[in-house]
């Protein structure tokens, strides 16, 4: 009888390196990437590299989950799929999945439902410490996290907020920085968005729009319909129309 250990061996998918030519991406994949996310994975992916995550089909041949990256990669290695000197090696998780299957895992593997989300409190903890472009973070982003007395909309880049350690200031709270701080932001940013016209950090401060329920039962019903986590606290704007449109359709 296998004992714990094997058991958890034989839940894990094989690792294998294959040839480029051999994955094919697959046509009803859903999933976008606007330009700029993709200007950010391709930077990282040029500075650390391909890490992981390719899943690959072997019954189809399809890739059901990293597309956005095996483009990229592509771009870099200068893939032409009719010139074989071109053709190069990748690591892939592989897999055996129906075409029902996979494409459930395609959706699964992209699906925000099943994603974790931030601590906030550890996550503005970690800011000082880091290359946040590296990291993947916008100015948005960094608008969020940033304590209300730090926020400047003169700053040429939110960025600079953080390249030394914060100053004491108001703690946040679990959910980011808290109403009458996001408030007080806002204020800030109309009162002097007028002596910034063209300043992109102003720009981006303001590219937000704030919904407030009575209660929480209100908010988990109005995110679950469009199937969010209650708990989230920033959803994308794009993102969230397109799910408008769906659920009017």
């Amino acid at each position: 009888m296998p004992n714990a250990k094997n058991k958890a061996k034989d839940i894990q998918t094989e690792s294998r390196v294959i040839m480029r030519s051999q994955l094919r991406f697959a046509d009803y994949n859903p999933r976008h990437i606007d330009d700029e996310a993709y200007r950010r994975l391709k930077a990282n992916i040029r500075k650390r590299g391909l890490m992981g995550g390719v899943v690959w089909n072997e019954l189809t041949g399809n890739l059901v989950g990293a597309h956005q990256r095996m483009k990229i990669m592509d771009e870099l290695k200068k893939y032409n799929p009719d010139d074989p000197a071109t053709d190069y090696e990748v690591r892939v998780d592989v897999v055996q999945l129906t075409d029902k299957e996979e494409k459930e895992q395609n959706l699964f593997l992209n699906s925000k439902s099943v994603q974790g989300r931030f601590n906030n409190d550890l996550l503005a903890e970690m800011l000082p410490d880091i290359d946040v472009d590296a990291a993947g973070l916008t100015d948005m982003d960094l608008a969020i996290f940033a304590p209300a007395d730090t926020l400047n909309i003169e700053t040429d880049d939110l960025k600079d907020l953080f390249s030394k350690k914060k100053p004491d200031s108001q703690p946040l709270d679990n959910e980011g920085i808290g109403i009458d701080q996001a408030a007080n932001a806002v204020k800030t940013a109309k009162a002097e968005i007028k002596e910034n016209a063209g300043n992109k950090a102003a720009d981006k401060l303001l590219a937000y729009v704030t919904l407030n329920f009575p209660d929480m039962a209100t908010k988990v019903a109005f995110m679950q319909r469009f199937n969010l986590d209650p708990y989230d606290t920033f959803v994308d704007g794009v993102e969230f129309g397109e799910m408008c449109e769906a659920v009017i359709n």
